[in-house]
C-alpha cells in the first residue's frame, strides 16, 4: 500500500461531524414517539389489570345477585409495575339493572412514564356490567385523550 493511498484511508473530522449531526437528529425525533407508545402500554397495562377485577365482580354479581360489600376480597392485584392504586371511585350500589361499579386507577410516581405519573384512568359500568366504559378520569388528573389505549377509545 503507498503512503498516499494510507493518508485518504480515514474519515475526516467534518464527515464524522455530519454522521454524528445525523444520528442526534435522528434520536430528538425518535425519542418523543418512543415515549410516547411506552405511556400508552403503561396506560394498557391499568385497563388489563382492571379488566381483572371486572370479571370477578361480574362473576360475582351473576352468581350472588349481589355487589359484594369490600370487592378488594374478590381481586386481590389492585396494582402492578405501573399502576400505584385501584381504588373503587363511588359507592358501590345494588339493585338489578342499576349497579353501579365504578374503579380508578392511579400511575405510580416511581415507576411510571412521567407523562402519566399521577394521572387517573376511570373504569366502569353503570347497567350491571353489561357494558364497561373506559375514559381519562376527572380533572385535573385525567389522563391525556392521546395517551388513552385503544379500548377506551
Amino acid at each position: 500500500m503507498s503512503r498516499r493511498m494510507r493518508a485518504n484511508a480515514g474519515f475526516t473530522l467534518i464527515e464524522l461531524m455530519i454522521v454524528i449531526a445525523i444520528v442526534v437528529l435522528m434520536i430528538a425525533v425518535a425519542y418523543p414517539a418512543y415515549q410516547e407508545h411506552d405511556a400508552r402500554a403503561q396506560a394498557k397495562e391499568a385497563v388489563t389489570v382492571m379488566t381483572g377485577m371486572k370479571d370477578a365482580l361480574v362473576a360475582h354479581h351473576r352468581d350472588k345477585r349481589s355487589v359484594p360489600a369490600n370487592p378488594e376480597e374478590l381481586h386481590p392485584t389492585l396494582r402492578s409495575r405501573y399502576v400505584s392504586s385501584i381504588v373503587f371511585s363511588a359507592p358501590l350500589t345494588g339493585g338489578e339493572p342499576g349497579v353501579v361499579l365504578e374503579m380508578l386507577a392511579t400511575f405510580d410516581p416511581k415507576t411510571a412514564n412521567p407523562r402519566i405519573t399521577g394521572k387517573t384512568l376511570h373504569f366502569g359500568t353503570r347497567d350491571g356490567g353489561a357494558t364497561w366504559q373506559c375514559t381519562a378520569g376527572s380533572e385535573p388528573t385525567a389522563l391525556p385523550a392521546k395517551l388513552l389505549p385503544s379500548a377506551c377509545k
